[in-house]
């Protein structure tokens, strides 16, 4: 048993070769581009200046699918202690270099070029050990080493990371122990306490954030390049750039407020959770932390997650089949805050997942958000839920809940539960815990689409275009290219009227959204809906009232991906007796949300609308009553 509980896996001779050949690999690349010239100019500190007298200086010039590249050549002789030395070596590089990326060849070979026509000497270096060993120019140009060093840095890293994530991945346990206890399947369920899968994807978020940061580095060192030897398109480059400055500034930002917090456990009373019964616990708050009765929302859903695999990349997608929502009740201890929760799982729905190596599966989430002091509090838990009578060995693992969390008997919450919650030995007081209910109510998220006002007899639906926020984001995107523009003209005056022509486009493009609205107008007599664009009435539709005999809401056939969950988008018509369609409202996120617009305007336009039509008799009998 121990043997399978172990979660460290062993390097296998082939997945250390495979790594070793991967980094030699990036490695070969990082020596001559990065290190060579770097160990040459430490190599290069002790050695003693000599005047070189110039014999030949030429340009070569490379001509390829890439580009053109150019570098500077030059043979020279001096004088050591009487004895005359040669060499042609010009600088610590040796390579060529693409022209419009970088002038230093160009202006080198324009220098030595002077000094060969007039005569004069060139100032250079002389390894004393080694007088044939020198060089004109021994300076690092950091130009040459910063991007393919971060390139091969960024590689090399990245293969560290995924081979640590191998060699410490969980193992898959025995079969006869998934069967017999499937809640012992993965390490992180324990009964003392679940860890949240937040931790992980914070972890990965500094990850992403830190390659996005050397990525912006890299892109943003292009594009100061490419403006500054006059090719606007850099401007591409740099925005670039400030995008992965700004996702390492999130990610650390998570970080910061996920460590101010501290880890915040869940644990599961009985261990595990039981389909067909209960799924209760509490959630362990540090001491310090101070949570307010009904201001942490907890939210308890079974979920399938499918990966959807292409040729280039891995999207996993979250389909929601229930879910239900508590606040829980509150109760502070010595060890801190404790909020208990309970939920009625339904019977009929899938056990959790036990495969530690595939991500596709049926998973039981408990989300707990909420507002605490200073902060927005949001973590997220896989939980144990399984079928069946809970084993001895589940039953026993509650006092290692006490070893853990010290001797407050608060979290027994063993004793059968009343109809309206359940109760909660701790000594001789009892804590009645709310159970959780199914989610019903999306006001919340119809608010953020659709917005009711009733004026009177009327009532109004207004709703901005699905692109509303986008066109938010371009005006606010051209004013920074103006802001960046303004800067960058102090050194390239006619960039400015470049940039402030693609500002403008961008401007131009987003007006049209931003000041649009639509507007569904319930009368007495009629349902109007109207087309709004700069205060100005553009089309008008209206039926009758009274000839309303459906709401009908349509998938519209897009499938909006959403922190990994599916949201399916849907239209609200209404349909008269003419044959004629109204939209009501459009792209609507959810069958749920769509389906509490349709109940409101429902009881608005009348009874004749509240239910879509089936069948023909169906039709008859309704219109006969």
């Amino acid at each position: 048993m121990e043997d399978q509980l172990k979660k460290k896996a062993k390097i296998t001779p082939k997945s250390l070769l495979f790594f070793t050949f991967y980094q030699v690999v990036f490695i070969s690349f990082l020596y001559p581009w990065v290190l060579s010239p770097i160990f040459d100019n430490v190599r290069m500190l002790n050695w003693y200046p000599m005047d070189a007298q110039l014999l030949d200086v030429d340009m070569e010039i490379y001509e390829s699918e890439d580009g053109t590249q150019k570098q500077v050549v030059a043979s020279y002789e001096y004088s050591i202690n009487g004895k005359t030395y040669w060499n042609n070596r010009v600088d610590i590089h040796s390579k060529p270099n693409d022209t419009e990326l970088a002038s230093y060849h160009t202006t080198m070979y324009r220098l030595l070029q002077k000094h060969i026509k007039q005569g004069s000497i060139f100032s250079g270096w002389y390894n004393p050990r080694d007088p044939y060993d020198s060089v004109l120019d021994k300076n690092i140009r950091w130009s040459e080493i910063i991007i393919p060093g971060l390139v091969c840095f960024v590689f090399i890293f990245m293969g560290f990371v995924v081979y640590l994530a191998y060699i410490f991945r969980e193992q898959e346990k025995s079969p006869d122990v998934v069967r017999r206890t499937p809640w012992l399947a993965k390490s992180k369920w324990k009964p003392e306490g679940i860890q949240s899968e937040t931790k992980k994807d914070i972890r990965g978020q500094l990850l992403g954030g830190t390659l996005a940061a050397l990525l912006g580095v890299i892109f943003g060192y292009v594009g100061m390049m490419l403006i500054l030897n006059r090719a606007y398109s850099g401007l591409f480059f740099i925005v670039i750039g400030m995008v992965g400055f700004y996702v390492m500034f999130k990610s650390v930002s998570s970080w910061l407020r996920f460590k101010s917090i501290g880890d915040v456990f869940v644990t599961i009373t009985p261990f595990p959770g039981q389909i067909g019964g209960k799924v209760s616990g509490y959630i362990q708050f540090p001491p310090l932390l101070a949570i307010r009765d009904k201001s942490i929302r907890i939210l308890l859903k079974q979920s399938k997650i499918v990966t959807k695999r292409t040729a280039n990349s891995n999207n996993k997608r979250e389909f929601v089949n229930w879910e239900a929502v508590t606040f829980g009740k509150l109760k502070v201890t010595k060890l801190g805050t404790r909020i208990y929760f309970s939920f009625n799982a339904p019977d009929d729905l899938p056990e959790s997942n036990t495969d530690v190596y595939c991500g596709d599966g049926e998973y039981w989430f408990l989300n707990v958000s909420g507002e605490i002091p200073g902060d927005h509090f949001e973590r997220r838990y896989e939980l144990p839920v399984f079928k069946g009578s809970l084993s001895t060995k589940a039953k026993t693992t509650e006092k290692e809940q006490d070893r853990n969390f010290g001797r407050d008997r608060v979290n027994r919450l063993l004793s059968p539960p009343p109809k309206k919650g359940h109760a909660s030995n701790a000594g001789k007081t009892l804590i009645t815990v709310p159970v959780g209910e199914p989610v019903k109510n999306f006001s919340g998220e119809l608010s953020r689409r659709v917005e009711m006002e009733i004026c009177g007899a009327t009532t109004i639906i207004r709703q901005r275009p699905i692109l509303y926020d986008f066109c938010l984001w371009m005006m606010g995107a051209s004013l920074l290219i103006v802001i960046i523009a303004s800067v960058i003209s102090i050194i390239k005056a006619e960039f400015y009227l470049f940039a402030f022509g693609v500002a403008f486009l961008i401007f131009a493009l987003a007006i049209p959204t931003i000041f649009s609205m639509r507007e569904v107008h319930i009368t007495r007599d009629y349902l109007i809906r109207k087309n709004i664009r700069f205060g100005i009435l553009r089309d008008v539709e209206q039926v009758r009232r009274n000839s309303v005999n459906e709401l009908a809401a349509k998938s519209t056939g897009y499938t909006i991906y959403v922190g990994g969950q599916a949201r399916k988008y849907y239209n609200l018509f209404a349909k008269s007796e003419c044959g004629r369609d109204i939209l009501i409202a459009d792209f609507i996120p959810g069958f749920g949300v769509v389906e509490q617009l349709r109940k409101r305007v429902s009881l608005i336009i009348g009874r004749r609308a509240r239910q879509a039509k089936k069948s023909p008799r169906r039709l008859d009998s309704v219109e006969k009553g």
